[in-house]
Formats: C-alpha cells, structure tokens, sequence
C-alpha cells in the first residue's frame, strides 16, 4: 500500500523536478567508514542486509501520481554492493573516489536509492563506502547508519551500539501523522506564516525570482581555524547571542554586499529534528526556511544585529516543517511566480558553545587556512555556506562566480576569520565597520 511523502521527502522530491537528470548525482550523500581488522565482505553484506531490514527508507520506491508523490516500502531490502580493490588506499582517497561512485542515477521507482562499495587494500576490506539518495536521508540519518554498522561489526562506541538498541521509527508514519488532525493546528499556523511571509515582504525580497539558465558552475571554498572556533564561542558570550546566530549575522552582511542588496531573504536549512519520536528517524527531514532581512538592522552595533538574527532564525526553525506544495500554490495564487530560495545557510557545528573570559584563550590556537575545492554540486543557490565544527571551525562556501570570482571568494573566507577574532577580542564593534572591511576586502587587487 502506498502513501504519501514525509514533508521533508516531499521537499526533496519537488527540489529535484526542477534539476536536470544528469546532475542528480550532484546532490547524493557519501560517507566512508573505516572497517576494524577482521572484517570480511560476508561480514559487511551481513551487516548491510540487517541496515535495509531495520530502515525502512533503504527498501522504499518513490513515485508521482495524479493525486500527488507516493512511495511504497518493499518487505525485503535490495543491497547493491561491490567491492574495489585499492592496495595501500588511505580514506581521503576513498572520499575522492565516492564522488565518481555517485554515478550512475537512482531510479527513484526501482527503489534502494542507496549503494555500497568495500573497498579492499590487497583483498582485506579495509573501508566501506555509503552513497544515498538525499530522498533516502540527510546528513544526520547517515551518521546514523553508519554508527548501526559500526555496533553490528563489533567496533562500535556505546553511543553507536545504543543507536542499534533502538527501534527505528517509520517515515510513512509520520507520512500519515503530518497530514492527520492531530497536526491540523501546526499545518494551520504554519499556513498563517507563509500568508504573512507574502502580505508583508515586497515582491522583489521573496520568494527570489527564477534565475536565468545557469552555465556558469559553481567554486567554492573552505575555511578551518582554531582560532576561529575558540573566537565564534568567545564572541557568543560576549554578544549575549548563540554561535549559530553571530555566525548568521556575518553570513547576512557578506550575502548583503555580495549581492548588492540590503533586503533579501536567506534560506536557512531546517534539520527538523527537536521532536520525539521523528528526531531519531533515518529520512530526509531537512526543509527550507526563508529567513528574511527586511526589518535587519543596517547600522548600529553588531551585538544587535546577532540578537535579532537568534529571534529572527528561532521564528524560521519553528515554522521551517511544512508542505511544501501548499506553499508553493500559495506563492502561485498569491504572486503568481514560482516558489525559489536563496542564499542557503546550513549550521552544523553545534558542539560549539559560548565561552566566558574564565575559559580563557587556547595556547595553540591554529592560524587560519583557506582551501579552494570544486563542489560536488554544481547548479543550484547562488550562494551557499555550510559551517561544521570539529577540533577546528570549517565554513565552506560555494557560489556563483560570476557573483564572487575566486581570489574575492578566498578574501571573504579570511574576513570571516578575523570579524571572528575582532568580535571576540574587541569591546565594541560596529556594523557599519563590519560591513565596511567586507567591501574593502572585496576591493583588493
């Protein structure tokens, strides 16, 4: 029997209509896991069958109707697997190799939207490739498969063998639950939002216009910093504001003058992940979540700017769960364009918290690197920044040359870093000199 999609799944489903078959490969998910001593193919087979069987987003097919997306969940789950053999491989060549294993496409219909590769060093399998549909799950449900094969090949930490313990919650259900009455009221409140979000923001803010066909790629590049990890918590104490939310702040003065604009709505990647039962469930559960800037601060000092940025992003997580074709014959009905997002800003690095003077500063505090790499993905936001955490902050950010050339791209990453250090490190700072260091840094010959 089918059902309809999750919203996240619908969401993903609508996003990827719009992207030309041949660069689906471009949005799946890769993760490689180191596989202990001893391991062997049947081990990891064993394990692969016991994963599909346990979730059921690996065995699910996907598919349009005259009534709208439907998916259906087969009772057995298919493995695609092959093994690779790479003598002396080391993992950051196994990453690199993921990508060309992306290829070729998932047939949405077919299900098992998701592969696997061993790769083995002289026959001994030494590393196990995942690459997924983002329809199947998102980056929080990968980590999550990868540590239930972890526990079921014996080299799993407790947090990983808890995870195994668990039952898995179902996508289907809360397929049905988001559409029962129950949800009535949130459906109705989210509703209320997106009217607001269309009576009060000018046309040209959102929903952004339908660009132009797209040829020119994307570049792209990568930011780690100790010091940037220490001073992005120092300067969330010091704000009185979260890490993700002066971060955003930053993020909202750089999209500001790289696109020319001071009004313009940011589109924030909701995990939807606060709640129980759906937080632990393997399937995609992020949604887009405009944020918009109309109403920001332009002048003042940056501390402010952060405050209204943390009230501004709380209002777009809690709405950021929603179906997303109601949205979209809303923005149709009431605008008459189609609904597109911009600006993407993706916040990861939540073991980063605020820290007081008493932490006091690290000793060894890394000096800033700025990495240039040639993103996966190549259609798609103008402009896109990704922050993880980690023993060192990493901001990667991708965009459209034509808005950023490269040598601008690589002096915005540093002027991240070192806002970083003067919000930490000053007593004041002002908007206006923020916003002023990034144009004078994009000014640079």
């Amino acid at each position: 029997m089918s059902v309809p999609l999750s919203f996240g799944q619908l969401s993903v489903f609508r996003a990827m209509q719009v992207m030309p078959l041949d660069r689906w490969s471009e949005t799946y998910l890769t993760n490689v896991i180191p596989l202990p001593s001893g391991c062997t193919a049947g081990d990891v087979t064993a394990a692969l069958e016991g994963l599909a069987q346990r979730h059921e987003s690996l065995r699910t097919s996907f598919f349009d109707t005259p009534h709208g997306p439907r998916q259906t969940v087969s009772t057995v789950g298919r493995v695609e697997l092959r093994s690779v053999d790479l003598p002396g491989c080391a993992v950051d060549e196994v990453w690199t190799l993921s990508r060309d294993w992306c290829r070729p496409r998932f047939d949405w219909e077919a299900g098992s939207c998701w592969r696997a590769v061993i790769v083995t060093d002289h026959g001994t399998p030494a590393f196990l490739t995942y690459v997924g549909d983002h329809i199947v799950s998102d980056g929080w449900g990968l980590h999550r498969l990868a540590a239930e094969v972890r526990a079921m090949l014996g080299a799993g930490s407790e947090a990983d063998h808890e995870s195994l313990a668990e039952a898995p919650v179902r996508p289907r259900d809360l397929a049905v639950d988001q559409r029962s009455d129950l949800w009535q009221p949130r459906r109705m409140t989210t509703g209320r939002y997106w009217e607001g979000l269309l009576r009060d923001l000018p046309s040209d803010v959102f929903p952004w216009p339908v660009p132009a066909p797209d040829d020119a790629g994307r570049i792209g590049a990568v930011l780690r910093s100790g010091r940037g990890r220490w001073a992005l918590g120092r300067a969330a104490h010091r704000i009185g504001a979260s890490p993700h939310s002066v971060l955003l702040a930053l993020y909202a003065v750089a999209a500001r003058q790289v696109l020319g604009v001071d009004d313009l709505a940011l589109t924030l990647q909701s995990g939807n992940r606060r709640e129980l039962p759906w937080r632990n469930v393997v399937s995609s559960m992020n949604q887009y979540a405009p944020l918009p800037l109309v109403g920001a601060p332009v002048t003042g000092e940056f501390a402010v700017m952060a405050r209204w940025m943390h009230q501004a992003s709380r209002t777009a997580y809690s709405h950021g769960m929603y179906d997303v074709d109601v949205a979209r014959d809303l923005v149709e009905r009431e605008r008459g364009v189609e609904l597109t997002f911009d600006c993407f800003f993706n916040y990861l690095a939540r073991d980063i918290r605020p820290q007081d003077d008493g932490a006091g500063q690290p000793g060894d505090l890394a000096a800033a690197v700025v990495e240039r790499v040639h993103p996966n993905r190549q259609v798609g936001p103008r402009l896109d920044m990704m922050v993880r955490g980690g023993a060192a902050l990493e901001v990667t950010v991708r965009v459209d040359p034509t808005l950023l050339p490269g040598e601008q791209l690589d002096r915005l990453m540093l002027w991240i870093d070192d806002e970083l250090w003067a919000l930490a490190t000053s007593e004041q700072s002002s908007l206006d000199a923020v916003a002023q260091r990034c144009v004078e840094v994009q000014a640079q010959r």
